[in-house]
């Protein structure tokens, strides 16, 4: 998604002419989400404008509840498998990594994977790899929307390069117009979930693969997957589990009854 003249910022008005900077791109979303009827025509409409205007190939919203035992993507021209893969690979960002953490703290200024990581980390790291993965894009940044545990956050991402301070500073220009027509779009945090964490069916499978002791090796040959995926689902489980290995996650998912008891037998967990 280009500008057509390579400029950050430059955003066509309707007679085709230019208009620079944050004040042009807050009137093209404008423009662009008063022709659309439904709410989910406004969020793509809001967010091709924005995308266009730092070079960005893909634009999506993520949604976290306040428990972070949820995360939705929303909008983007994603498969569902996409979806939930990139999902899967951002659920435990919003703890304890360096791109999403501050948001799900209240910090609101907009952040690179790379500058939030580090470059060298960003290109090691399994998020960035999940982005590749699923949607074809190594840079990614963030637009936060609303911040908190229950943060909403525009996910902007191209193949390269990754994005530059002017680039980063029009978007925090950009930020409170584009929170605020967020809002009309019909963008709202999700709410608290109930009181036992929402498992997809192959995040149960896993659990009762894990709950046998099998390691990730072995969960992948069970289900016909890869390692690296089997791991997706761990960090999903582990975080909505609010653990942080897997004998405490196979513990509480006996506690809220997520798997079934197995009498006397203990787990043992495996290497």
């Amino acid at each position: 998604m280009g500008t057509g003249d390579g400029t950050p910022g430059a955003a066509a008005r309707d007679d085709g002419a230019p208009a620079d900077g944050a004040l042009g791109v807050v009137t093209g979303v404008a423009r662009r989400m008063a022709r659309s009827t439904e709410p989910g025509s406004r969020v793509a409409a809001m967010l091709e404008v924005v995308a266009g205007a730092v070079e960005a190939e893909l634009a999506v919203v993520l949604q976290a509840d306040p428990s972070h035992t949820v995360v939705e993507v929303v909008g983007g021209e994603l498969t569902p498998s996409a979806r939930e893969g990139l999902a899967g690979t951002l659920l435990p960002l919003g703890r304890n990594d360096p791109l999403l953490a501050p948001v799900a703290a209240g910090r609101l200024e907009p952040r690179s994977g790379g500058r939030a990581f580090g470059s060298d980390l960003w290109h090691r790291s399994a998020q960035r790899a999940g982005c590749l993965e699923h949607c074809g894009v190594g840079e990614v940044c963030t637009l936060p929307l609303s911040g908190g545990p229950d943060f909403v956050v525009a996910l902007l991402g191209r193949r390269g390069p990754d994005f530059s301070d002017e680039e980063l500073a029009l978007l925090g220009e950009l930020r409170p117009a584009v929170a605020a027509m967020a809002v009309l779009a019909g963008l709202r945090p999700l709410p608290w979930p109930g009181s036992r964490p929402r498992l997809t069916e192959r995040e149960r499978q896993v659990l009762d693969l894990l709950a046998e002791g099998y390691t990730a090796a072995r969960i992948g040959r069970e289900l016909g997957t890869s390692p690296r995926t089997v791991e997706v689902h761990l960090r999903r489980i582990y975080g909505k589990l609010d653990a942080t290995d897997r004998l405490t996650a196979v513990l509480r998912a006996y506690d809220l009854e997520l798997i079934p008891p197995r009498g006397s037998e203990s787990f043992i967990g495996t290497s």
